[in-house]
């Protein structure tokens, strides 16, 4: 087959692939069967892997809110950097969010106090009861008591970024389905509360500045207001009437100011009212009703591969297909197939999920009060910062050191009026403030695995097999180089095969003498001979020789039973036998071993005297002989 393929390829067709198949066959099945039984141990041994995703979205401050100008706070009193999607991501991937973080079962924002540090016993209560009731609210949080039920679990988490948007995925795979959905969800509810933080605290920093330089301003002016009334009264000035005139219009913005954020703080109390009520509302947990693919199917098929793996791998070690074990395993497979069409596909299943109304509206309420503190000082700085409108009376004092004074409280005034309109500002600014990442989805837990893909394991082992049983047919027909087919035999040597000898079974005669005249041996010597005597037409054959290369090939048998079909045929056939180290002629058809061709070659005898005469009629045998010393040089 080798030298075939090697010598004219063009000539390998498909019938010349099939017989390679027809030939190879039993190998190439227990190839394929032996990577198929590989392909489903594998889906039966291979623990399941579960994933669940939650995401986040990144957003930034609303275009649409027009920015305010802070002036020299402009850098400071922002909502938060606008963060790429690349840097949230690095974040969430490094070593330190990990361990501070989404393995922490504390909140990680919470500073247990101490007693050192107090002066007062009352301020540490206060303090320590404070820490206490935080601390219990995030350690009795859904997410968190999830957590914390499966922290112990071997689970690997992947963030990517959804191409095209602002959306991170959290993906969590483990063993544990639950487990899987309690890690996604926890670091997106850490890495919230992280992003929500930093903008807290950029924001609680601003106000903690501004409300100091108000307070500073307000005392600045009420210092300029007393020295400047100071020096009227010791001089005993009367203000101007373009003064007095001015007195009163500050004192009517002061009042208007007042009275705009006595409103502002009626509004956010009422809200922050309305918004406890709504918190006190809602549940905790919300329960989401779906169809999911019901679990006993689920458990059915798979004991159903399995059985079936554990059938493959019995017929493997030779069982056959009618034996007790083989039976006793299609009827358990029968029983769960029926089992199996018996139970609907889906089932109806509750899930308890977060309630994410809650947390929201406690970001709303926390950021609400941060306003109400921020308005109750404003409106406490403008209540102190009220002016007279008349000042006292007096006689005029020195201009330059009047003129110096008025300029002072001035510019104290105008400080002051500018930090509280920055102030308010900046809670407009809070307002319109958006949080620069939020969950968009929080992870659920898997009903079915994602790995293995049993169905595509199956199918890739039996295609593999296929590969493997082909690859193997074609390898080892590449490597024998046997002859097995008349038409092997006359592409290797480019000879026309003139016939083919039927092989003889054990314990018959191979002299055709001892056959029926009927039988296919006998045909086929028939045919040999016919094929030999067309060769001769133009020119008849009276001499063939039979030879081949090695010994026990059958040159003796062919050559006998080819003479006799040609006796039969009427002619007269001289067989020679003239292999002198091994003669067994003349054992075949009965005849004397000597003399023979060895005496007529020495000149021991005459021609007459060794042909001998067969039972055969028309066939005559010249015998070896005498075996001698030295057959080559005879």
């Amino acid at each position: 087959m080798a030298t075939h393929l090697d010598g004219d390829a063009a000539e390998f067709s498909l019938r010349d692939l099939m017989a390679v198949f027809r030939r190879r066959r039993w190998m190439m099945l227990q190839a394929f069967l032996f990577v198929t039984a590989l392909g489903v141990v594998f889906n039966a041994v291979t623990p399941p892997v579960y994933s669940t995703a939650a995401k986040l979205l990144v957003v930034t401050p609303s275009p649409a809110v027009a920015p305010i100008d802070l002036g020299a706070m402009s850098g400071v009193a922002v909502s938060s950097p606008q963060s790429t999607v690349e840097t949230q991501l690095t974040i969430l991937r490094s070593a330190e969010f990990a361990r501070r973080r989404l393995l922490a079962t504390e909140d990680p924002d919470l500073f247990e106090p101490r007693p050192e540090d107090f002066a007062d016993p009352q301020e540490y209560a206060n303090r320590r009861a404070t820490y206490e009731r935080q601390r219990e609210e995030y350690r009795s949080h859904p997410v968190v008591a999830e957590f914390r039920r499966h922290r112990g679990a071997r689970v690997e988490l992947t963030y990517s970024a959804v191409p095209d948007t602002n959306v991170i995925e959290i993906v969590a795979e483990s063993r544990d389905p639950k487990a899987a959905a309690a890690w996604a969800n926890k670091a997106a509810f850490e890495y919230e509360r992280l992003t929500n933080r930093f903008t807290r605290e950029a924001i609680r920093t601003t106000r903690e500045y501004l409300n100091e330089e108000v307070r500073k301003a307000s005392a600045a002016l009420a210092e300029a207001d007393r020295q400047l009334a100071a020096l009227k009264r010791a001089t005993g000035s009367v203000d101007s009437a373009e003064e007095q005139a001015q007195r009163l219009r500050l004192a009517t913005d002061l009042e208007a100011q007042r009275r705009e954020t006595e409103r502002e703080l009626v509004g956010v109390t009422t809200r922050i009212r309305h918004l406890e009520e709504r918190l006190r509302r809602e549940p905790e947990v919300v329960v989401e009703s779906q169809f999911v693919p019901n679990p006993e199917v689920e458990a059915l098929a798979a004991l159903i591969t399995r059985k079936h793996a554990e059938r493959a791998e019995l017929i493997e070690r030779g069982y056959h297909e009618t034996s007790q074990t083989i039976r006793e395993i299609d009827q358990a497979i029968a029983g769960l197939e029926q089992r199996r069409s018996a139970l609907p596909a889906t089932v109806r299943e509750d899930r308890p999920r977060v309630n994410p109304n809650r947390e929201q509206l406690r970001q709303q309420l926390a950021e609400l009060r941060t306003q109400r503190e921020t308005l109750e000082l404003v409106r406490t700085e403008l209540r102190r910062s009220g002016l007279p409108v008349v000042a006292a009376a007096g006689s005029p004092v020195d201009q330059a050191t009047l003129a110096q004074l008025q300029r002072q409280r001035d510019m104290a005034e105008k400080s002051f009026l500018d930090y509280v309109d920055k102030l308010r500002d900046l809670n407009v600014r809070e307002r319109a403030m958006q949080t620069s990442v939020s969950i968009v989805e929080h992870a659920q837990v898997p009903t079915a695995p994602v790995r293995p893909n049993k169905a595509e394991n199956l199918l890739m082992a039996t295609t593999l097999g296929l590969l493997v049983a082909v690859s193997f047919a074609f390898v080892q027909e590449f490597l024998d180089d046997r002859v097995k087919s008349a038409e092997e035999l006359a592409q290797v040597t480019g000879l026309p095969t003139l016939g083919a000898v039927p092989m003889v079974r054990a314990g018959e005669s191979c002299v055709l003498t001892e056959h029926d005249i009927h039988s296919p041996l006998i045909e086929s010597y028939r045919t040999l001979r016919t094929a030999i005597h067309f060769m001769g037409v133009e020119s008849p054959l009276r001499t063939l020789v039979v030879t081949s290369c090695n010994p026990g090939e059958g040159k003796t048998i062919t050559s006998v039973n080819l003479a006799i079909t040609m006796s039969l045929q009427g002619r007269r056939v001289v067989l020679v036998d003239a292999d002198l180290r091994r003669p067994s002629i003349h054992y075949l058809l009965e005849v004397p071993g000597q003399p023979g061709l060895a005496e007529l070659l020495t000149g021991d005898a005459q021609l007459a005297e060794v042909l001998h005469t067969t039972r055969v009629t028309g066939l005559q045998v010249i015998p070896a002989g005498v075996t001698p010393a030295n057959p080559v040089e005879l």
